[in-house]
């Protein structure tokens, strides 16, 4: 491999190196975290059947306790403290910008589907979303939910 071929890979790898140890420092205890989603449950323990106990909303600020990899413990300035799941903060201030959207229509948007794509596409009469509709009103508890994957021998997982 030439020199410079080389030096390249071992100055990308760094780089990687580098931006995958400052994710892992972000998390670290003492570090300042933002919350990044719209709502975050603060629950008792791991795991997505745990007791919520709070609930933190868009842009409150954190600081981490303890990181378990998928979850962390964390605690607000008003003495909230809990497991929540790590991929729901950031170490930038996240702020709504007003734009009305909620959390599903800009998870959409952001693989490139909106309503206005919806519209369209049902309009030409190819496509019926009377089902998926249907399925989105439906609500299901955490005991209907539990219920289903002891009755499918499912785990549940964290």
């Amino acid at each position: 491999m030439p020199m410079m071929k080389k030096g390249s890979f071992f100055l990308i790898v760094f780089f990687i190196c580098m931006a995958a140890s400052k994710a892992v420092w972000a998390q670290s205890i003492g570090s300042t975290m933002y919350v990044a989603a719209k709502t975050v449950d603060v629950k008792e323990s791991s795991g997505f059947f745990a007791r919520v106990i709070g609930t933190f909303t868009l842009g409150d600020t954190v600081t981490v306790q303890q990181n378990r990899g998928k979850w962390l413990v964390v605690r607000s300035a008003s003495g909230l403290q809990g497991w929540v799941p790590a991929d729901a903060f950031s170490i930038r201030r996240v702020v709504n910008t007003g734009s009305g959207l909620s959390a599903t229509e800009f998870a959409l948007a952001g693989k490139g589907f909106t309503e206005d794509l919806e519209r369209i596409l049902g309009s030409s009469g190819e496509i019926d979303y009377s089902g998926v509709d249907a399925m989105e009103r439906r609500i299901i508890s955490f005991e209907e939910l539990r219920f289903f994957l002891q009755e499918g021998r499912l785990a549940e997982g964290n």
